[in-house]
């Protein structure tokens, strides 16, 4: 990033789609992370690959995991035109699917974003 031309912090535009957090618990805690059997490794890139899908779409904000390993837990932000449809994509995260994580979901707003 050039000094002259400092990326701006905005508000993103209105939208009448509506954001949710979900938040991501891993059943097993840090094992899943540490020492993930083959089919918890299975059930990761097919997360994977459902984020992607929903990026793609348009539907996917950010999503990431804590670094503080005391916690361990993943946060999906959505954007979609409904909670039942925040909830659809919640219920289908094939870590959702498999059991892996338990997930609860949150009505979200952004407030200020990096452009």
């Amino acid at each position: 990033m050039d000094e002259q031309s400092p990326q701006a912090i905005t508000t993103p535009p209105a939208t009448s789609r509506a954001q949710f957090m979900i938040r991501l618990f891993p059943r097993r805690g840090i094992g899943l992370l540490k020492s993930p059997t083959p089919e918890e490794r299975a059930i990761m890139a097919a997360h994977r690959i459902y984020m992607r899908a929903l990026a793609d779409r348009g539907r996917l904000v950010l999503t990431g995991l804590s670094e503080d390993l005391s916690t361990v837990d993943g946060v999906v932000i959505v954007e979609v035109g409904s909670e039942r449809e925040a909830r659809d994509v919640m219920e289908n995260d094939p870590f959702v699917l498999a059991g892996v994580m338990r997930a609860e979901i949150r009505p979200f707003r952004t407030v200020l974003a990096r452009a």
